[in-house]
């Protein structure tokens, strides 16, 4: 079959038309994927049906809480759901045959949840609910956090110790004096006599040596 030359009509209506071809279908993926216009009704069945099943039996390993993310997958939201982990996209919006959640609920790719399996009910809640585009409420802005309070660090740092004057502290009363040689002595003596302790006899020259 002839070769049709790069600058003839036909072969750059074929190019054009690829071209066209490729934009629609990305045009379509990005709107698939950032489609959250859903209306109360859907919301309210995601909020019914399908989100708490998914706290049941999948965010004790797949959402922000979890102690340790399995698979790299989260499902706490519908970003996290369209991203997926290290398998992929977990649904496809609009086709659950595509999705990895309903071929993992229903233990064909995986098995999961791994303490047993769904009911059929509960699988088929999630098929239609990805049929019919995956509905989730938006996501509420987070208030803004109040500002975080100030440290005078040049305050704090006069009332470390290492900043203070040395000052003579007062001896405290002791019940020996006369064991007392230094003044350092008396504040081991305190103490001792606190814990009702006796000092130690006076070691003598062999032993010292």
């Amino acid at each position: 079959m002839p070769r049709l030359p790069h600058n003839s009509d036909i072969y750059r209506r074929i190019q054009s038309l690829i071209w066209c071809w490729i934009g629609l279908s990305l045009c379509n993926s990005v709107a698939v994927a950032q489609d959250d216009d859903f209306s109360p009704a859907q919301i309210e069945g995601f909020e019914k049906n399908i989100r708490p099943l998914l706290i049941q039996h999948c965010y004790e390993c797949h959402s922000a809480d979890a102690d340790k993310i399995k698979g790299g997958l989260l499902l706490d939201s519908r970003e996290a759901l369209l991203v997926g982990g290290d398998s992929g996209p977990a649904i496809v919006s609009g086709n659950p045959q595509e999705s990895l959640l309903i071929s993992a609920v229903k233990y064909q790719s995986y098995e999961m949840p791994p303490n047993g399996k769904l009911s059929a009910k509960d699988i088929s809640l999630l098929n239609d609910w990805i049929l019919a585009g995956a509905a989730w409420p938006k996501t509420t802005a987070l208030a803004p956090r109040d500002a975080p309070a100030t440290t005078d660090w040049e305050s704090e740092r006069s009332k470390h110790w290492s900043y203070q004057k040395v000052k003579r502290p007062d001896l405290p009363d002791v019940s020996n004096k006369h064991w007392v040689n230094n003044p350092v002595d008396y504040f081991i003596l305190a103490q001792l006599d606190e814990h009702r302790l006796e000092p130690a006899t006076r070691a003598d020259r062999r032993t010292l040596i």
